[in-house]
């Protein structure tokens, strides 16, 4: 049920935004439980998963080109279009990066936002893959 409001594995990865995590972390705690408690009321059903993996420019590129493939991958669903913001988001990432260096801005990509649905990315991406999301942004 953590998982499902936070988007955070039990190690601390993020959870690929293709589970709508960043919706089910508005919801209430008892329409939480309504659905965890129903998803263990279902038979188990035996099948491997295979782990996710990077293609494209988030795998093999660098910089700014990495950096655009990994917000793609990772950030796009939340931030929006070039960081222009969602429905999720109460602040343009935009707006918001504009009044940090790169430091804060890569400690806050790392770290996350207590108390919102933004994670940390730290045990998710390498400090050089956050450095290129950085990099991207800074271009927008």
């Amino acid at each position: 049920m953590i998982a499902m409001r936070t988007g955070l594995r039990p190690d601390g990865t993020v959870i690929l935004p293709f589970m709508p995590w960043p919706s089910y972390s508005r919801w209430s705690e008892d329409d939480l439980r309504a659905v965890w408690l129903y998803l263990r009321s279902l038979e188990p059903i035996d099948h491997e998963v295979p782990a996710s993996e990077l293609t494209g420019a988030a795998a093999t590129g660098r910089g700014a080109t990495r950096g655009e493939g990994l917000f793609d991958v990772y950030c796009i669903v939340c931030h929006g279009e070039k960081g222009s913001g969602s429905p999720f988001t109460t602040v343009a990432l935009t707006d918001a990066a504009s009044g940090m260096d790169d430091t804060t801005l890569s400690g806050f990509i790392s770290e996350g936002l207590p108390g919102t649905s933004m994670p940390g990315f730290g045990k998710t991406l390498t400090d050089e893959q956050i450095a290129d999301l950085v990099a991207i942004i800074r271009t927008w």
